[in-house]
Protein backbone atom coordinates (compact mmCIF):
# COMPACT_ATOMS: atom_id res chain seq x y z
CA UNK A 1 0.00 0.00 0.00
CA UNK A 2 1.17 3.41 -0.64
CA UNK A 3 1.54 6.44 1.30
CA UNK A 4 -1.46 8.22 0.18
CA UNK A 5 -3.17 5.06 -0.06
CA UNK A 6 -2.62 4.33 4.08
CA UNK A 7 -3.39 8.24 4.54
CA UNK A 8 -6.88 8.16 2.73
CA UNK A 9 -7.78 5.03 4.72
CA UNK A 10 -7.40 6.49 7.57
CA UNK A 11 -9.14 9.56 6.66
CA UNK A 12 -12.59 7.03 5.98
CA UNK A 13 -14.01 9.60 3.62
CA UNK A 14 -15.47 8.28 0.15
CA UNK A 15 -14.09 11.37 -1.87
CA UNK A 16 -10.45 10.76 -3.26
CA UNK A 17 -10.16 14.00 -6.04
CA UNK A 18 -6.92 15.67 -4.86
CA UNK A 19 -9.66 18.79 -5.21
CA UNK A 20 -11.52 17.44 -2.62
CA UNK A 21 -11.21 18.39 1.25
CA UNK A 22 -10.83 15.32 4.04
CA UNK A 23 -12.62 16.30 7.38
CA UNK A 24 -10.99 15.31 10.28
CA UNK A 25 -12.91 14.80 13.64
CA UNK A 26 -11.34 17.44 15.94
CA UNK A 27 -10.85 14.41 18.56
CA UNK A 28 -8.89 12.05 16.17
CA UNK A 29 -6.43 14.23 15.28
CA UNK A 30 -3.89 13.09 17.56
CA UNK A 31 -4.42 9.42 16.62
CA UNK A 32 -4.67 10.52 13.00
CA UNK A 33 -0.71 12.74 13.04
CA UNK A 34 0.89 9.78 14.76
CA UNK A 35 -0.23 6.59 13.33
CA UNK A 36 1.01 8.92 10.04
CA UNK A 37 3.97 9.21 11.40
CA UNK A 38 4.07 5.57 12.35
CA UNK A 39 3.62 4.59 8.55
CA UNK A 40 5.94 6.98 7.04
CA UNK A 41 9.02 6.07 9.62
CA UNK A 42 8.42 2.58 8.40
CA UNK A 43 7.88 2.89 4.17
CA UNK A 44 10.59 5.80 4.21
CA UNK A 45 13.63 3.58 5.67
CA UNK A 46 13.92 5.58 8.17
CA UNK A 47 15.63 2.42 10.54
CA UNK A 48 18.46 1.75 7.77
CA UNK A 49 19.23 5.81 8.08
CA UNK A 50 19.07 6.50 11.53
CA UNK A 51 20.77 2.85 12.41
CA UNK A 52 23.47 4.73 9.57
CA UNK A 53 23.68 8.06 11.64
CA UNK A 54 23.62 6.71 14.99
CA UNK A 55 26.58 4.77 14.28
CA UNK A 56 28.39 7.52 12.99
CA UNK A 57 27.10 9.73 16.13
CA UNK A 58 28.97 6.85 18.60
CA UNK A 59 32.24 7.19 16.56
CA UNK A 60 32.54 10.76 17.71
CA UNK A 61 31.40 10.64 21.31
CA UNK A 62 34.93 10.83 22.36
CA UNK A 63 35.20 14.49 20.62
CA UNK A 64 31.32 15.60 21.92
CA UNK A 65 32.59 14.57 25.34
CA UNK A 66 35.43 16.73 25.10
CA UNK A 67 33.20 19.69 24.68
CA UNK A 68 31.35 21.65 28.17
CA UNK A 69 29.69 24.22 26.34
CA UNK A 70 27.13 24.01 23.44
CA UNK A 71 25.59 20.67 24.77
CA UNK A 72 28.49 17.95 23.83
CA UNK A 73 28.77 15.84 27.18
CA UNK A 74 24.87 16.10 26.81
CA UNK A 75 24.93 14.38 23.51
CA UNK A 76 27.54 12.19 24.50
CA UNK A 77 25.15 11.07 27.91
CA UNK A 78 22.32 10.70 25.13
CA UNK A 79 24.60 8.10 22.97
CA UNK A 80 24.58 5.58 26.31
CA UNK A 81 21.28 4.66 25.62
CA UNK A 82 21.39 1.38 23.91
CA UNK A 83 17.51 1.24 23.35
CA UNK A 84 16.42 4.33 22.22
CA UNK A 85 12.91 5.11 20.89
CA UNK A 86 12.04 7.15 18.00
CA UNK A 87 11.26 10.12 19.60
CA UNK A 88 14.86 9.75 22.17
CA UNK A 89 16.65 9.43 18.55
CA UNK A 90 14.77 12.56 16.83
CA UNK A 91 15.61 14.62 20.15
CA UNK A 92 19.39 13.77 19.31
CA UNK A 93 19.33 14.87 16.39
CA UNK A 94 17.57 17.91 17.37
CA UNK A 95 20.02 17.94 19.86
CA UNK A 96 23.06 18.00 18.12
CA UNK A 97 21.94 20.35 15.35
CA UNK A 98 21.97 22.43 18.21
CA UNK A 99 25.26 21.71 19.09
CA UNK A 100 26.74 22.54 15.76
CA UNK A 101 25.38 26.20 16.11
CA UNK A 102 27.75 27.23 18.58
CA UNK A 103 29.75 29.54 17.25
CA UNK A 104 32.51 28.55 19.38
CA UNK A 105 33.41 25.31 17.50
CA UNK A 106 36.05 24.86 15.35
CA UNK A 107 34.11 23.95 11.96
CA UNK A 108 36.52 22.04 10.30
CA UNK A 109 36.90 19.94 12.96
CA UNK A 110 33.45 19.10 12.96
CA UNK A 111 32.95 19.12 9.17
CA UNK A 112 31.87 15.53 8.31
CA UNK A 113 28.98 16.18 11.36
CA UNK A 114 28.15 18.74 9.83
CA UNK A 115 27.42 16.81 6.03
CA UNK A 116 25.77 13.70 8.52
CA UNK A 117 23.44 15.84 10.21
CA UNK A 118 22.38 17.91 6.77
CA UNK A 119 21.89 14.57 5.06
CA UNK A 120 19.46 13.44 7.77
CA UNK A 121 17.77 16.74 7.60
CA UNK A 122 17.40 16.53 4.09
CA UNK A 123 16.35 12.52 4.44
CA UNK A 124 13.57 13.79 7.05
CA UNK A 125 12.23 16.64 5.20
CA UNK A 126 12.20 14.93 1.92
CA UNK A 127 10.50 11.82 3.43
CA UNK A 128 7.92 14.79 4.86
CA UNK A 129 8.63 13.74 8.71
CA UNK A 130 9.88 17.00 9.37
CA UNK A 131 6.63 17.96 8.03
CA UNK A 132 4.52 15.62 10.36
CA UNK A 133 6.52 16.47 12.98
CA UNK A 134 5.57 19.89 12.96
CA UNK A 135 1.96 18.58 12.68
CA UNK A 136 3.01 16.51 15.87
CA UNK A 137 3.95 20.32 17.43
CA UNK A 138 0.77 21.60 16.45
CA UNK A 139 -1.66 18.67 18.58
CA UNK A 140 0.75 19.36 21.18
CA UNK A 141 -0.46 22.93 21.43
CA UNK A 142 -4.11 22.50 20.62
CA UNK A 143 -4.04 19.79 23.78
CA UNK A 144 -2.48 22.44 25.69
CA UNK A 145 -4.75 25.00 24.15
CA UNK A 146 -7.94 23.27 25.12
CA UNK A 147 -6.78 22.35 28.55
CA UNK A 148 -6.52 26.23 29.07
CA UNK A 149 -9.84 26.69 27.85
CA UNK A 150 -11.42 24.32 30.27
CA UNK A 151 -9.81 25.91 33.21
CA UNK A 152 -10.61 29.46 32.19
CA UNK A 153 -14.35 28.25 31.15
CA UNK A 154 -14.82 26.95 35.11
CA UNK A 155 -13.39 29.95 36.43
CA UNK A 156 -15.85 31.88 34.38
CA UNK A 157 -18.60 29.94 35.16
CA UNK A 158 -18.12 30.60 38.82
CA UNK A 159 -17.49 33.55 38.22
CA UNK A 160 -20.84 34.62 36.51
CA UNK A 161 -22.66 32.46 39.46
CA UNK A 162 -21.66 34.57 41.83
CA UNK A 163 -21.63 37.99 39.29
CA UNK A 164 -25.86 36.89 39.02
CA UNK A 165 -26.11 36.31 42.56
CA UNK A 166 -24.98 39.50 43.61
CA UNK A 167 -26.69 41.61 40.71
CA UNK A 168 -30.25 39.77 42.05
CA UNK A 169 -29.37 41.26 45.33
CA UNK A 170 -29.03 44.76 44.33
CA UNK A 171 -32.09 44.50 42.11
CA UNK A 172 -34.19 43.23 45.07
CA UNK A 173 -32.83 45.67 47.63
CA UNK A 174 -33.37 48.56 45.13
CA UNK A 175 -36.61 47.47 44.38
CA UNK A 176 -37.36 47.34 48.44
CA UNK A 177 -35.69 50.80 48.61
CA UNK A 178 -37.73 52.61 46.24
CA UNK A 179 -41.19 50.86 47.77
CA UNK A 180 -40.57 51.74 50.99
CA UNK A 181 -39.79 55.04 49.64
CA UNK A 182 -43.29 55.31 47.32
CA UNK A 183 -45.23 53.91 50.00
CA UNK A 184 -44.49 56.18 53.16
CA UNK A 185 -44.50 59.33 50.38
CA UNK A 186 -41.36 60.64 52.23
CA UNK A 187 -38.74 62.79 50.86
CA UNK A 188 -36.19 60.80 53.51
CA UNK A 189 -32.98 62.81 54.26
CA UNK A 190 -30.17 60.67 54.82
CA UNK A 191 -27.29 63.10 55.87
CA UNK A 192 -27.45 63.45 59.32
CA UNK A 193 -24.08 63.04 60.46
CA UNK A 194 -24.35 60.31 63.60
CA UNK A 195 -26.09 57.92 60.85
CA UNK A 196 -23.40 58.96 57.99
CA UNK A 197 -20.56 58.42 60.46
CA UNK A 198 -21.67 54.95 61.44
CA UNK A 199 -22.81 54.08 57.96
CA UNK A 200 -19.18 55.10 56.59
CA UNK A 201 -17.56 53.09 59.48
CA UNK A 202 -19.85 50.04 58.16
CA UNK A 203 -18.92 50.82 54.72
CA UNK A 204 -15.37 50.81 55.58
CA UNK A 205 -15.40 47.16 57.35
CA UNK A 206 -17.29 46.23 54.19
CA UNK A 207 -15.23 47.38 51.61
CA UNK A 208 -12.35 45.54 53.51
CA UNK A 209 -14.00 42.05 54.10
CA UNK A 210 -15.21 42.08 50.66
CA UNK A 211 -12.03 42.80 49.38
CA UNK A 212 -9.75 40.30 51.33
CA UNK A 213 -12.83 37.72 50.12
CA UNK A 214 -12.17 38.68 46.64
CA UNK A 215 -8.00 38.80 46.50
CA UNK A 216 -7.82 35.41 48.30
CA UNK A 217 -11.10 33.58 46.04
CA UNK A 218 -8.48 31.75 43.92
CA UNK A 219 -7.30 29.94 47.38
CA UNK A 220 -10.31 29.61 48.90
CA UNK A 221 -12.20 28.22 45.77
CA UNK A 222 -9.18 25.83 45.87
CA UNK A 223 -9.87 24.77 49.20
CA UNK A 224 -13.19 24.35 48.66
CA UNK A 225 -12.67 22.20 45.63
CA UNK A 226 -10.29 19.62 47.60
CA UNK A 227 -13.07 19.51 50.26
CA UNK A 228 -16.19 19.02 48.19
CA UNK A 229 -18.83 22.25 48.62
CA UNK A 230 -20.81 19.89 51.04
CA UNK A 231 -18.14 19.82 53.59
CA UNK A 232 -19.38 22.24 56.20
CA UNK A 233 -15.87 24.20 56.51
CA UNK A 234 -16.57 24.95 52.59
CA UNK A 235 -20.31 25.69 52.65
CA UNK A 236 -19.15 28.53 55.72
CA UNK A 237 -16.66 29.35 53.17
CA UNK A 238 -18.94 30.26 50.72
CA UNK A 239 -21.10 32.00 52.45
CA UNK A 240 -18.84 34.22 53.71
CA UNK A 241 -17.97 35.02 50.33
CA UNK A 242 -21.29 35.64 49.34
CA UNK A 243 -21.85 38.13 52.16
CA UNK A 244 -19.01 38.32 54.49
CA UNK A 245 -19.87 41.38 56.75
CA UNK A 246 -23.37 39.38 57.99
CA UNK A 247 -21.89 36.27 58.17
CA UNK A 248 -19.30 37.87 60.58
CA UNK A 249 -21.98 39.18 62.46
CA UNK A 250 -23.90 35.97 62.33
CA UNK A 251 -20.50 33.14 63.49
CA UNK A 252 -20.79 34.06 66.75
CA UNK A 253 -17.84 31.97 67.79
CA UNK A 254 -16.11 32.72 64.85
CA UNK A 255 -15.53 29.38 62.75
CA UNK A 256 -14.13 30.78 60.33
CA UNK A 257 -10.88 31.32 61.98
CA UNK A 258 -10.78 27.32 62.39
CA UNK A 259 -11.04 27.39 58.15
CA UNK A 260 -8.53 29.53 58.04
CA UNK A 261 -5.90 27.57 59.98
CA UNK A 262 -7.12 24.31 58.01
CA UNK A 263 -6.30 26.56 55.10
CA UNK A 264 -2.68 28.00 56.35
CA UNK A 265 -1.60 24.72 57.39
CA UNK A 266 -2.61 23.10 54.05
CA UNK A 267 -0.43 25.65 52.37
CA UNK A 268 2.26 25.28 54.61
CA UNK A 269 2.65 21.17 54.12
CA UNK A 270 1.97 22.10 50.20
CA UNK A 271 -1.33 20.19 50.23
CA UNK A 272 -3.18 23.29 48.95
CA UNK A 273 -1.99 26.41 46.66
CA UNK A 274 -0.23 25.16 44.20
CA UNK A 275 -0.65 27.49 41.03
CA UNK A 276 -2.36 30.45 42.86
CA UNK A 277 -0.91 33.95 42.18
CA UNK A 278 0.52 35.88 45.24
CA UNK A 279 0.17 32.68 47.93
CA UNK A 280 2.60 34.69 50.21
CA UNK A 281 0.56 37.89 50.33
CA UNK A 282 -2.66 36.13 50.80
CA UNK A 283 -1.42 33.77 53.43
CA UNK A 284 -0.49 36.93 54.96
CA UNK A 285 -3.49 38.74 54.62
CA UNK A 286 -5.04 36.12 56.79
CA UNK A 287 -2.82 36.02 59.50
CA UNK A 288 -2.96 39.64 59.49
CA UNK A 289 -6.87 40.40 59.09
CA UNK A 290 -8.62 41.26 62.33
CA UNK A 291 -12.23 39.35 62.81
CA UNK A 292 -12.77 39.57 66.07
CA UNK A 293 -12.48 43.30 65.68
CA UNK A 294 -14.67 43.83 62.82
CA UNK A 295 -17.11 41.33 63.96
CA UNK A 296 -17.25 43.40 67.68
CA UNK A 297 -17.30 46.91 65.36
CA UNK A 298 -19.99 45.70 63.06
CA UNK A 299 -22.31 44.31 66.15
CA UNK A 300 -21.68 47.87 67.70
CA UNK A 301 -22.98 49.60 64.66
CA UNK A 302 -25.68 47.49 64.45
CA UNK A 303 -26.98 48.56 67.62
CA UNK A 304 -26.45 52.07 67.30
CA UNK A 305 -28.31 51.88 64.71
CA UNK A 306 -31.09 50.34 66.22
CA UNK A 307 -31.41 52.78 69.18
CA UNK A 308 -32.88 55.67 66.82
CA UNK A 309 -36.42 57.05 67.39
CA UNK A 310 -40.04 53.80 66.69
CA UNK A 311 -40.71 55.95 64.11
CA UNK A 312 -39.02 58.26 61.72
CA UNK A 313 -35.99 56.26 63.39
CA UNK A 314 -36.63 52.96 62.08
CA UNK A 315 -37.06 53.77 59.02
CA UNK A 316 -34.33 56.06 58.28
CA UNK A 317 -32.46 52.76 59.78
CA UNK A 318 -34.08 50.80 56.91
CA UNK A 319 -33.83 53.05 54.12
CA UNK A 320 -29.54 53.43 55.64
CA UNK A 321 -29.11 49.61 55.59
CA UNK A 322 -30.87 49.14 52.43
CA UNK A 323 -28.57 51.94 51.13
CA UNK A 324 -25.59 50.21 52.35
CA UNK A 325 -26.54 46.81 51.20
CA UNK A 326 -26.67 48.04 47.89
CA UNK A 327 -23.46 49.47 48.15
CA UNK A 328 -21.43 46.53 49.66
CA UNK A 329 -23.49 44.17 46.95
CA UNK A 330 -22.69 46.94 44.18
CA UNK A 331 -19.25 46.64 45.13
CA UNK A 332 -19.12 43.11 44.84
CA UNK A 333 -20.58 43.42 41.19
CA UNK A 334 -18.29 45.73 40.18
CA UNK A 335 -15.45 43.83 41.10
CA UNK A 336 -16.74 40.54 40.02
CA UNK A 337 -17.52 42.32 36.12
CA UNK A 338 -13.79 43.03 36.07
CA UNK A 339 -13.03 39.89 36.84
CA UNK A 340 -15.21 38.10 34.62
CA UNK A 341 -13.83 40.68 31.93
CA UNK A 342 -10.38 39.69 32.75
CA UNK A 343 -11.16 35.72 32.40
CA UNK A 344 -13.47 36.53 29.31
CA UNK A 345 -10.27 37.97 27.23
CA UNK A 346 -8.14 35.33 28.23
CA UNK A 347 -10.71 32.96 26.91
CA UNK A 348 -10.70 34.93 24.04
CA UNK A 349 -7.11 35.15 23.52
CA UNK A 350 -7.11 31.45 23.96
CA UNK A 351 -9.59 30.52 21.50
CA UNK A 352 -7.46 32.77 18.95
CA UNK A 353 -4.52 31.06 19.28
CA UNK A 354 -6.30 27.83 18.63
CA UNK A 355 -7.74 28.63 15.37
CA UNK A 356 -4.38 29.80 14.64
CA UNK A 357 -2.65 26.72 15.71
CA UNK A 358 -5.45 24.80 13.49
CA UNK A 359 -4.45 27.29 10.45
CA UNK A 360 -0.97 26.50 10.59
CA UNK A 361 -2.02 22.40 11.04
CA UNK A 362 -4.08 22.99 7.84
CA UNK A 363 -1.34 24.95 5.89
CA UNK A 364 1.43 23.05 6.49
CA UNK A 365 -0.54 19.51 5.56
CA UNK A 366 -1.33 21.48 2.12
CA UNK A 367 2.13 22.57 1.59
CA UNK A 368 3.75 19.58 2.23
CA UNK A 369 1.30 17.37 1.20
CA UNK A 370 -0.82 18.86 -1.48
CA UNK A 371 -3.91 17.91 -0.27
CA UNK A 372 -6.48 20.01 1.68
CA UNK A 373 -8.13 18.56 5.19
CA UNK A 374 -10.12 20.46 7.03
CA UNK A 375 -10.42 20.21 11.11
CA UNK A 376 -13.86 19.67 12.47
CA UNK A 377 -14.10 22.37 15.68
CA UNK A 378 -15.89 21.54 18.16
CA UNK A 379 -18.75 24.78 18.28
CA UNK A 380 -17.11 25.42 21.94
CA UNK A 381 -13.69 25.97 20.58
CA UNK A 382 -15.07 28.45 17.65
CA UNK A 383 -14.25 32.07 17.33
CA UNK A 384 -17.80 32.81 16.10
CA UNK A 385 -18.49 31.89 20.02
CA UNK A 386 -16.60 34.12 21.87
CA UNK A 387 -18.53 35.55 24.96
Amino acid sequence: MGFWDSIRLKFKTSSVSSHSSEILVYSGVRVWVSSILKDTILQSGFEMKSREYIDFLHAQVKLFSSYDHGGGRAIAELLKDTKMSVEDFLYLHEETRRFLLDGNLRREQFKELHNKVDVFEDFLVQSKIRSILLLVERVGLLDEYCESLSTEQKALEAKLERLNYARGIVIGKQEEFDLLQRDLGMEMNLGSERISRLHEEELSIVRDLTGFFSSSAALFEMYCAQHGNSFENAELLRKYQRDPSMLLVQDKNLEILRVFDEIILGVEKKNLGSGVDDLEFIILEIKRIDLSRMAADLIRIYADLKRKPMMDGAIKYKLEDLKYRMAHFQSQVDILNSQVLVITDRINELRQLHAREISLFENIFLKSFGRVVVIEVPVELQQENMQ
